[in-house]
C-alpha cells in the first residue's frame, strides 16, 4: 500500500542518514520512483557486498514481504535486522515465520518488543516504557498467537551483535 511505502521511505531515509558517516559505504540511488535505497554496498578490498537492512517490522507482514522483494531485486547478499520484528501490527506469527525462513539473514537482534515477550513488559502504570494498560493487553494477545518455533527463534536472538568483515 502507499502508506506502507511512505513509512518505509521514512525509515530508509533515517537509516541512510545515520549511516552516511561510516567508511566504505555507498548508498545507490534509483530514479525518481526510488528515492531511497533499502541497502548499502560495503567495499571489501576489490569486492563489494550488498547488505539489506530491515528494522521495526512490528508484525507488518505485508510491508516485510514488499521490502524483501525489493532487496531480492537489488541482489542483496545478506540481510541484517535491527530488531522489533513483533509488536503493534496484527500478524505476529506470519511475520516471524517469514523472518525464520530467510536464508540470507546474517544478523538479527532483539528489540524492545521482543523483550516484552520474555518477561520485560511493564506490569505497572505509569512506567518507563510509556506503555498503557490497553497496549499491554494487546502485546499479551499477540504473544499468544506465536507458535513455539517462532518463540524459540525470537528467544535465540541476542540483544546486541557485532559484525566483523575482512577487508
Amino acid at each position: 500500500s502507499s502508506s506502507s511505502r511512505s513509512s518505509l521511505s521514512k525509515v530508509l531515509h533515517s537509516l541512510e542518514s545515520k549511516a552516511r558517516n561510516l567508511k566504505n559505504l555507498d548508498f545507490p540511488r534509483g530514479g525518481a520512483d526510488k528515492a531511497f535505497s533499502p541497502y548499502f554496498v560495503l567495499r571489501r578490498g576489490g569486492k563489494m557486498a550488498r547488505i539489506g537492512i530491515i528494522t521495526d517490522i512490528h508484525n507488518n507482514a505485508a510491508a516485510l514481504k514488499l521490502i524483501l522483494r525489493e532487496l531480492e531485486k537489488r541482489n542483496c547478499d545478506e540481510i541484517i535486522c535491527c530488531g522489533d520484528i513483533i509488536g503493534i501490527g496484527a500478524y505476529p506469527e506470519e511475520t516471524v515465520r517469514i523472518m525464520r525462513k530467510l536464508k540470507n539473514l546474517s544478523a538479527c537482534v532483539k528489540g524492545n518488543h521482543e523483550t516484552f515477550l520474555f518477561g520485560r513488559m511493564p506490569a505497572t502504570f505509569p512506567n518507563d516504557e510509556h506503555m498503557e494498560y490497553e497496549e499491554r493487553k494487546y502485546h499479551l494477545w499477540e504473544h499468544e498467537r506465536l507458535e513455539k518455533d517462532s518463540v524459540r527463534f525470537l528467544s535465540m536472538l541476542p540483544y546486541s551483535q557485532t559484525i566483523e568483515r575482512e577487508g
